[in-house]
């Protein structure tokens, strides 16, 4: 048994991240001593029935760390999101402040794993880094209010408050695509190993009967997220003559594009701004429809479109970012415009036979999605580090 410190700043925020915290979590409990350090004062009970996942607030010890720079952070965050109209709400800043807080601790841990970026301690770690966060201005251009200068003025700001340096030599970094680990291979001069986030592809049954010939597309409602640009998609293949309609699932990201989103769906009935929904209606909505939409540019990985292709939708994706990987980069299936996108995803609709080898296509690499799949990655990698560990101590 180990006993290993997890670092991630705020586990509640409901993220992606926060996904493969939970599962790095559940993995960890049965086996090996944990002490997690974050902001938050996680209700475990609530965030394993949202994720999937078994951990009570009996498996391990949380070492709430707030102090008054990091609330002054919070608040400058919610004033900061307005202004900006960013998806960041200065995250990476606070993350910052903390993790010089958890350091000045001097921990004495057999393994520390940080499941919210870079996290530049010596000794032992496993880093999973879904975006490089303490890089200065590289990697800036993929980012929703880059390459502003102010954009570049935060980036190194957080750089300084993290602390930033060389990784130690016995770190392992993770990330969530091979799109993500050209990234980070660029910022960093050291190896990264790609381990997809874990999505819950069992949950969902790809071969429901009668499907609707509409589209789900699932974010939260934010101008990253392109809603609105997806709206467009749907004026223009109605245009052609195609009747279908469109399903926006997603929580408010930003009080103002919400309120352009919903005016929009308001005046057209083939759009439904469904909001947040429960986790068995998004399944069953994406289970009951036979394609998806996605709008973010540059998404890191897309989490949202895994689960379309395990619930047996064929997914329509903007040409870049992680998410690409997922549809096995297929061609029919990227675009780069509303025009395009309006004339690929017409000859997918209106051709059954490229339909099922879409389907087929992506049906057989699902699995390496999986929940299953990311726990028995990363518990072959504590166990490396740990064992790996143990033999040079005992040399």
């Amino acid at each position: 048994m180990a006993d290993i410190a997890v670092f991630h700043p705020d586990i509640t925020r409901g993220g992606g991240g926060e996904t493969v915290a939970l599962h790095v979590l559940d993995l960890l409990v049965d086996n090996h001593s944990v002490t997690l350090y974050t902001s938050s004062d996680p209700d475990f009970e609530l965030l394993s029935q949202q994720y999937g996942v078994n951990v009570s607030n009996t498996d391990l010890t949380v070492k709430q760390m707030s102090s008054l720079p990091v609330s002054a952070i919070e608040n400058l965050a919610d004033v900061a999101s307005n202004w900006f109209q960013t998806d960041l709400h200065l995250d990476a800043l606070k993350s910052a402040f903390i993790q010089r807080r958890v350091r000045a601790l001097e921990l004495d841990y057999d393994l520390l794993i940080s499941t919210a970026n870079e996290f530049f301690v010596d000794g032992p770690s496993l880093q999973y880094i879904h975006f490089p966060t303490y890089t200065g201005s590289a990697g800036s251009e993929y980012e929703t209010w880059a390459p502003s200068l102010s954009y570049r003025l935060y980036r190194t700001v957080c750089r300084v408050a993290a602390g930033a340096r060389n990784f130690d030599s016995s770190a392992t970094l993770v990330t969530n695509s091979r799109w993500t680990q050209e990234i980070i291979n660029r910022s960093y001069d050291h190896p990264v190993k790609v381990v997809y986030p874990p999505v819950n592809v069992e949950g969902f049954d790809p071969n429901r009967n009668n499907q609707e010939t509409g589209f789900v597309t699932v974010g939260a409602i934010h101008e990253s997220k392109g809603q609105l640009k997806l709206i467009e998609i749907l004026d223009g293949l109605r245009d052609q003559g195609i009747d279908t309609h469109l399903h926006i699932v997603g929580g408010v990201g930003s009080q103002s594009y919400y309120e352009r989103v919903r005016d929009a769906a308001t005046d057209r009935d083939y759009i439904h701004l469904e909001g947040y929904v429960n986790r068995d209606q998004l399944v069953d909505l994406i289970e009951q429809h036979q394609y998806g939409l996605h709008g973010r540019k540059n998404e890191h990985f897309g989490i949202a479109v895994a689960e379309m292709v395990a619930g047996g939708a064929i997914p329509f994706v903007p040409d870049s970012g992680g998410q690409t990987e997922i549809i096995n980069d297929r061609g029919e299936l990227k675009y780069e415009s509303v025009d395009d996108a309006v004339r690929k995803i017409t000859e997918v609709m209106t051709d059954s036979g490229l339909q099922q080898n879409l389907k087929s296509d992506l049906a057989s690499t699902v699995t390496e999605y999986s929940t299953d799949q990311f726990k028995r990655s990363i518990r072959l990698l504590v166990t490396e580090l740990y064992n790996s560990q143990n033999q040079c101590h005992d040399s």
